[in-house]
């Protein structure tokens, strides 16, 4: 390897790193030679007075790197990130390299965007070793145009945001962390900068246009025009080690878009098997989140509504059983954003299925939708039913007095028809007794217990109320 002879603020030095050397420079460094090296074992820092001009040498960083140079150029030169702990990309201004070689099983985090190629001639991100994680999508890894990458895998890859500029088809070598979660653009109709992050969970509103019924959700991409406006087409990429998809018929499959507040189908036929293919969709013009989706062909039938219908300070939830369904879950909402899993509902071929949520509070609207699975192992949703909670009609439970040398009265909901259930503990956590309770009003001696605290618990028509009773 030749050592580098380099030019530092008009001067002339022979420069050789040793260990644990950090370079600083706040003036000019120009590497102008395909056999000079400059080789760091501490940390790089390129401070905005500096000009950084890797012509065609090789910079090896070992430790944290900072850029702070407002117009750094990527020339021709290699980038070497050969650390053994996390290296850290920060500064005020995007580090930009020609080409990048990563080689840290530590892996890379980026504080700021690296930039990679010049935008005219071909420069690379070589995978080594490690992955590569992003903050914000200002902290990305930029492809310009006519750059790529190669070696990525399920190690080798983009935890977070990655951006491509030009007209070039183009996958976003993104994932996991431990497995590939790529995606591609294809058929760019025109220069244009697009924008790729994966998220490993689901989305949360599900709300579908028609002829979607169903919408993946256990994982989706991100995918935003930044710059310029173009058409293309989004292919997504399934694979059960990654999350299980849980289909039968990839040509079912249909790329989902989310805008304008719903999931609307960009169609396209998946290919591939049932652990792992692809699905393209059509041509697109807009850009959010997509997804994996089925389109109307894939049920015979489907459930569209349930009803919600207020009743004994509750919501009651009922819908007609399909011949193909399984199970359902009752999901609960108070945004329509924010889903929960209210209930969960095995098929028994009854014609209609009745449900009841009593965890509400009067005068709240509540929204309900299902999730239907079928026996052919697909599911979809059902559209969102929207109900008030109303309690004016409830007659809590009463226990009195709550100070007593003997005798308890208890007096039940009126309007709930179901007997009660009560138990009885010490302060102690000790359970004393436990009955159930049929009377409107009944009388509970205390006199045989002890002096003391006790917490009484009733349970009626899915409602639970205590009460301290203190016996003196």
């Amino acid at each position: 390897m030749k050592q580098l002879v380099i030019l530092i603020c008009c001067t002339w030095y022979t420069y050789h790193a040793t260990a644990q050397a950090g370079l600083y420079n706040t003036g000019g460094l120009y590497i102008s030679s395909i056999a000079d090296t400059v080789y760091i074992t501490g940390a790089l820092n390129n401070e905005a007075t500096a000009t950084l001009h890797n012509v065609a040498g090789n910079i090896y960083a070992k430790g944290n790197m900072t850029n702070n140079e407002p117009n750094m150029l990527a020339v021709g030169g290699k980038l070497w990130c050969i650390g053994t702990a996390i290296q850290d990309v920060s500064g005020t201004e995007q580090l930009r390299t020609h080409h990048w070689i990563v080689n840290n099983n530590s892996g890379i985090t980026l504080h700021n965007r690296v930039s990679v190629g010049n935008g005219t001639a071909v420069g690379t991100l070589t995978f080594a070793s490690g992955t590569i994680t992003s903050g914000t999508a200002m902290q990305d890894v930029y492809f310009n145009t006519n750059s790529n990458y190669n070696n990525y895998s399920n190690t080798n890859h983009i935890i977070g945001y990655c951006s491509k500029a030009g007209s070039s088809n183009f996958t976003f070598p993104i994932g996991t962390g431990t497995i590939q979660a790529d995606a591609d653009i294809t058929n760019l109709s025109s220069a244009a900068t697009f924008q790729c992050k994966y998220v490993d969970s689901g989305y949360g509103n599900y709300t579908m246009v028609p002829p979607l019924i169903s919408v993946y959700d256990k994982e989706y991409w991100i995918i935003d025009n930044t710059q310029a406006a173009a058409t293309c087409n989004v292919t997504l990429k399934w694979n059960d080690a990654r999350k299980v998809l849980n289909h039968t018929y990839p040509t079912n499959l249909h790329v989902g878009h989310f805008t304008s507040g719903a999931w609307y189908d960009e169609f396209g036929t998946g290919s591939g098997n049932t652990p792992m293919g692809t699905v393209t969709s059509v041509p697109v013009s807009s850009f959010s989140p997509f997804t994996f989706a089925s389109g109307a062909t894939i049920l015979s039938s489907k459930l569209t509504h349930i009803q919600a219908t207020a009743k004994q300070c509750g919501i009651q939830l009922m819908w007609q059983h399909q011949a193909l369904a399984v199970k359902y879950k009752l999901y609960k909402s108070l945004d329509g954003v924010q889903w929960s899993i209210c209930n969960e509902v095995t098929a028994n071929n009854d014609n209609n299925i009745t449900t009841q949520d009593n965890d509400v509070l009067s005068g709240i609207q509540y929204q309900y939708k299902l999730k239907v699975y079928n026996s052919n192992n697909t599911y979809y949703y059902t559209h969102i039913a929207m109900q008030k909670a109303n309690c004016s009609t409830y007659t809590p439970i009463q226990v009195f007095p709550t100070i007593t040398t003997d005798i308890v009265h208890i007096k039940l909901a009126e309007n709930l028809t179901q007997p009660a259930l009560l138990t009885i503990i010490q302060a102690d956590g000790r359970l004393v007794q436990s009955m159930q309770l049929r009377n409107t009003t009944t009388p509970l001696s205390l006199k045989k217990y002890n002096d003391g605290n006790y917490i009484l618990t009733i349970k009626q028509g899915g409602y639970t109320h205590s009460f301290k009773v203190i016996k003196q």
